[in-house]
């Protein structure tokens, strides 16, 4: 089923238009397409948003697309949430459309609640060390310390007893 099949996609866009500090709402057909793609992030820079919810698929398969499309369009990357309608509202209720776009609304106006309290974030990247500690120098955590060592990595085995061997 398709988001449209289940809910009535006009209410929900006249539903966002509604809400505060929402400066343009509109269906682009799949919201993933190259097409939909280009007239999101042209609507970005025509009326100079600063923040987006997208109301349509999974983060889990979408998030990285758009949020290549905003930094595209010049906006930190972690100012868009995708509320999602697909997974979460009309595969779950699609014998219910009425409870499917009261819970539409409800989503979309939890997304954009909490888009508008993003601040922009920046990615870290720490040094990560390799080293590996092996607790217990019995058979397994000897066969273990030597079989990393043996890949290169440098292993740290540890014993509580004077002696290595377990039982």
């Amino acid at each position: 089923f398709e988001i449209g099949g289940v809910i009535n996609v006009a209410k929900v866009i006249e539903f966002a238009k509604t809400r505060a500090d929402v400066v343009v709402s509109q269906a682009v057909g799949y919201g993933c397409s190259s097409d939909s793609m280009e007239i999101i992030e042209e609507s970005i820079k025509t009326n100079n948003l600063n923040r987006v919810v997208i109301g349509g698929c999974s983060p889990r398969t979408h998030e990285t697309k758009f949020q290549d499309l905003l930094r595209r369009s010049g906006l930190n990357k972690y100012l868009v949430e995708i509320v999602n309608l697909r997974d979460q509202d009309t595969w779950a209720h699609m014998k219910q459309p009425k409870e499917a776009l009261d819970k539409a609304f409800k989503l979309l106006g939890i997304g954009i609640s909490g888009v508008r309290k993003s601040r922009p974030l920046t990615d870290q990247t720490l040094p990560m060390n390799q080293n590996v500690l092996v607790v217990g120098g019995g058979v397994t955590g000897m066969t273990t310390a030597l079989q990393l060592a043996g890949q290169g990595t440098k292993v740290y085995l540890v014993e509580r007893g004077p002696v290595l061997g377990g039982l």
